[in-house]
């Protein structure tokens, strides 16, 4: 479903971007999260607990890709407690669907909540700067 409107804030800076693209962009990270969560395999550590780094880059990536995608409905708000639920239910689930080679961890879960936090600290920036840029914009004019 279509939005009727954007947020004020948001009516000029994304006039090429609209509803329907920005949820295409959230299905396609939302397909690469999938695959690299539930893939029967570990990836590889590329440091010493990178797959903690893995971890807050992920949901960091689909927390912004979601919050694009909802920006403008009534319900964009539900974007980060579905996140915050998500973040140790998607570790549960990985273990439950490949039991032999991922293991439960709460260091994961802790990077998953970090990355949602991060995710939305960097949306309220944006927004906040979108904001201050229409004002001044206004006051400009």
């Amino acid at each position: 479903m279509q939005p009727t409107s954007s947020p004020r804030i948001l009516q000029g800076a994304l006039p090429g971007l609209i509803w329907r693209h920005r949820l295409a962009l959230f299905c396609v990270c939302l397909a690469v999260f999938c695959y690299g969560v539930f893939r029967p395999e570990s990836p590889p550590e590329l440091f010493y607990e990178s797959d903690k780094a893995m971890h807050v880059l992920a949901f960091m990536g689909l927390g912004l890709c979601a919050a694009l995608a909802a920006c403008g409905h009534r319900w964009a708000w539900a974007v980060w407690p579905a996140l915050i639920v998500a973040a140790p239910l998607v570790e549960w689930l990985q273990h439950a669907l490949q039991p032999a080679t991922r293991d439960f961890s709460l260091g994961d879960i802790t990077g998953n909540l970090i990355g949602v936090a991060l995710a939305a600290l960097v949306w309220g920036l944006v927004l906040r700067w979108l904001k201050l840029a229409a004002n001044n914009e206004t006051s400009d004019s």
